[in-house]
């Protein structure tokens, strides 16, 4: 997943540039419950250390300063329902008895 247009000049490689809006939709996913921040920075093709940057900033960030006019996030996390999975255990083997008996 490319979330800016590609920036090639003189075939190097440059940093990418991410808008306010995809950041604060990528922190806004972190924020919900069980929802890890590696998970959403692989579903969003971005590095979970810099996704984790973004979420100490906003939360250090005031409420005033934050743009509370943004759309809600679009979940862009792979939608995986989570269920139990039984699975079969193999059996124990016998174990010897190796109790140690005294001798009177």
């Amino acid at each position: 997943m490319n979330t800016i247009p590609e920036q090639v000049i003189d075939d190097r490689r440059r940093r990418r540039i991410h808008s306010d809006e995809f950041k604060a939709n990528a922190v806004a996913l972190c924020m919900q419950p069980g929802m890890s921040t590696a998970a959403v920075a692989m579903a969003n093709g971005i590095n979970a250390n810099l996704l984790r940057r973004w979420v100490r900033i906003a939360e250090t960030v005031p409420a005033i300063c934050r743009q509370d006019a943004l759309p809600a996030p679009q979940l862009q996390a792979a939608q995986v329902p989570s269920a139990f999975v039984p699975m079969q255990l193999p059996a124990k083997p016998a174990v010897p008895d190796t109790h140690m008996r005294t001798v009177n």
